[in-house]
């Protein structure tokens, strides 16, 4: 008899156990800049690489190609590079409905690059490496009765100079990128304010290529940095990953091949995250003056499950009782991508104009990019023959 009134008086204890929700992952940095939402607002810079499946690690040129690769910044003239970047509109992360998330500005890179002297080159350039905009993010209240409609928006503005120094076989290069992150709309539960901020963040980049030809070999390393930024009803502080990539290339003089690995230890963000790791490989050929590409790299999701908004705990936190009952957690669904890409160039004495293209063949995020170039010479815009293409 008191067996069963043991079990009768600990029933109630476990139901209320088993119905309490795990917490989840918790918002250490505004929504979507957070490493879960990489998958939609990442911008494939370097309208070369991103035809040969983003690699660009063995790679040489201008101001883009010292995104790839700062010790691969190489313009024995003065060179100018404008890249587009045009990024469809995608299924939002818990594939629901047709709610999509934006790319208004189709904007990639704008840059210089100059060799100083025989052992010394400089670029610098502005671009846009991540960008996303949700119009459709709406919290419901009141069992659907009101519906509290917000408008996120991040977008990374990035400056990035690069020297870099040639001797023989070796290249080294360095930059630094000049950052700054972009909030609109940050997403807060218990506030019914729009809260916009921006940050800035001086992140260095390190990379090295060894040529012994056919073969060349690449690394490139960025160090973790520290996060911290306040608002007016949460302060974020975390570390931002370091990210260290291997590339291989063979390069017949009409022909090249190439090999990359990519690790990101997305796990210094928060522990909650796994760490990712990218392949890529990508192929070249180059027929007169023209040059066509082909490539095949993943994009592995870094978390799965639930995530909880950053909620408004300080005593100007609003108590209204809309806020009762209100959803508090996103649920992450999967998100790798398996992407295909294509690319052309067509040099001419002048530069080059190149496009490329990149979606998602597994189809779960029903990513698609593209992108068209202008290089040209800067000695070029003196010419009276520029237009006569000649």
């Amino acid at each position: 008899m008191r067996f069963f009134i043991i079990i009768i008086l600990l029933l109630p204890m476990a139901i209320l156990l088993a119905e309490t929700p795990e917490p989840g992952y918790q918002f250490n940095l505004p929504q979507y800049m957070s490493p879960i939402y990489d998958s939609f607002s990442r911008s494939y810079l370097n309208v070369y690489a991103l035809g040969r499946g983003n690699t660009g690690l063995t790679h040489f040129g201008g101001s883009e190609q010292a995104l790839s690769n700062p010790a691969g910044l190489r313009a024995p003239k003065s060179v100018m590079h404008l890249e587009t970047n045009i990024k469809f509109p995608m299924q939002e992360i818990e594939q629901y409905g047709d709610a999509r998330y934006h790319y208004p500005v189709p904007f990639g890179i704008f840059g210089f690059a100059r060799d100083i002297n025989q052992k010394f080159s400089a670029g610098i350039s502005y671009n846009i490496p991540k960008s996303i905009y949700y119009d459709e993010f709406d919290i419901v209240m009141i069992q659907g009765g009101y519906l509290l409609k917000r408008q996120p928006r991040y977008y990374l503005h990035q400056v990035s100079g690069t020297l870099a120094y040639h001797r023989d076989n070796w290249h080294w290069g360095l930059s630094l990128h000049n950052q700054v992150h972009q909030f609109e709309d940050i997403t807060f539960l218990r506030s019914f304010d729009r809260v916009g901020k921006f940050k800035y963040l001086l992140r260095p980049e390190t990379g090295v290529i060894y040529q012994a030809k056919p073969v060349s070999i690449g690394l490139k390393y960025l160090p973790p940095s520290s996060f911290e930024m306040e608002t007016d009803y949460q302060n974020f502080d975390t570390t931002l990953p370091q990210v260290a990539s291997l590339g291989l290339n063979y390069d017949t003089g009409k022909r090249n091949y190439s090999l990359e690995a990519e690790y990101e230890q997305t796990s210094q963000v928060d522990s909650a995250f796994d760490d990712r790791i990218i392949l890529r490989s990508g192929y070249e050929v180059r027929i007169r003056n023209y040059a066509y590409r082909i490539g095949f790299s993943n994009f592995p999701s870094v978390f799965k499950g639930k995530a909880q908004y950053p909620v408004n705990n300080n005593p100007n936190a609003d108590q209204a009782p809309v806020w009762n009952n209100v959803q508090t957690y996103s649920m992450i669904e999967d998100s790798d991508q398996y992407l295909l890409s294509f690319g052309f160039s067509f040099y001419h004495k002048y530069g080059n104009i190149s496009g490329a293209t990149v979606f998602d063949v597994a189809r779960k995020t029903k990513m698609a990019q593209f992108q068209i170039a202008l290089t040209m010479y800067w000695d070029s815009l003196k010419s009276k023959d520029i237009l006569k293409f000649k």
